[in-house]
């Protein structure tokens, strides 16, 4: 004998409603996540830096001054005969790579075929984790140095453009010094405004990738003037090697786009990544002053005042971000 029951389904319209409903708790849901996961990279970008200043303060402290942000040709700070080098060669013991360091030959050129296979390994204190890990960029200014392929990275030391307002001609040549400039460190006494309102090291995050105002740009090419350290095509930026020697960003400033840098402008954070502050933090970057401490930048901070923020001893009062 067959029992009988009764079966319950659902409805279309019952249907549809589940399905919004989960919709809803979806689109409520992965903002949550994406502002956590953001939220986690920005700490671990801050212990990067807090890494950095560490490893800068160490070199300081066994050496005198902080090195120049890069070596080479009639340069004092570099081995004899003088090679090209930037900062972060000299820092690798400090981050726990004296592994890179010691295979990487100091008595040699960054981009010389002896060290080709080192500067290849990417260095994750120096990568950001909200940009792209394990990219690969390419110097290409043939009459300088060659091509070479190398691990990127996303940090940068700083100094002032003759572009930013206020730092134009010879006379204040001086005041445009950061911390670490090209093949001229610095000692704690020289920087006059303060350890704590001078910036030593920021983001210029995604290179070799091109990135304005939050974007990625394939369409365009970078505005490479200020920096001609090689021929880029459309989507592309120059730099972004670790090993590289040309290792300072001068801060002078984009148009409001973000797609100029030549002639400076008042865009000043997050505008272009093109040898300008740029992170991909929404709303600013990271930024490590010179007492070790690690500063969130806004984007919205005018370039008069980063200036002042990068300058080393430019008489500036103490200015707030």
């Amino acid at each position: 004998m067959r029992s009988e029951f009764n079966r319950f389904a659902f409805t279309l319209i019952e249907l549809l409603v589940v399905i919004a409903i989960i919709a809803v708790l979806i689109g409520l849901l992965v903002p949550a996540v994406q502002k956590v996961r953001e939220a986690a990279n920005r700490m671990s970008c801050t212990n990067n830096l807090k890494q950095v200043g560490i490893a800068l303060h160490n070199y300081e402290g066994t050496n005198g001054m902080f090195p120049a942000a890069s070596t080479g040709p009639a340069s004092t700070s570099a081995p004899t005969p003088p090679f090209r080098h930037g900062w972060v060669a000299y820092t690798l013991p400090w981050i726990e790579q004296d592994n890179v360091r010691k295979a990487y030959d100091i008595n040699a050129n960054w981009y010389d075929p002896v060290n080709a296979q080192v500067i290849l390994i990417p260095i994750k204190t120096y990568s950001c984790p909200s940009a792209d890990f394990g990219r690969m960029a390419t110097s290409t200014s043939m009459n300088v140095y060659g091509r070479r392929t190398a691990a990127a990275w996303d940090y940068a030391s700083v100094n002032v453009s003759s572009y930013a307002p206020g730092y134009s001609g010879t006379t204040n040549a001086a005041r445009r010094n950061g911390v670490m400039n090209d093949r001229l460190g610095s000692a704690v006494a020289e920087i006059m405004d303060g350890l704590s309102n001078t910036l030593m090291v920021s983001e210029d995050a995604n290179r070799p990738q091109l990135w304005v105002m939050g974007k990625k740009r394939t369409d365009i090419t970078a505005d490479t003037s200020n920096f001609p350290n090689g021929n880029v095509g459309p989507g592309e930026v120059s730099g972004g090697v670790w090993a590289e020697h040309q290792k300072a960003v001068s801060v002078g400033g984009a148009s409001a786009d973000g797609t100029t840098t030549v002639g400076g402008g008042p865009c000043a954070i997050n505008c272009t990544n093109d040898w300008e502050l740029y992170g991909m933090h929404p709303g600013g970057v990271n930024g490590l002053m010179a007492d070790g401490s690690v500063r969130f930048l806004k984007s919205g901070m005018a370039i008069d005042f980063l200036a002042a923020l990068c300058s080393r001893a430019g008489g500036e009062s103490p200015i707030s971000d």
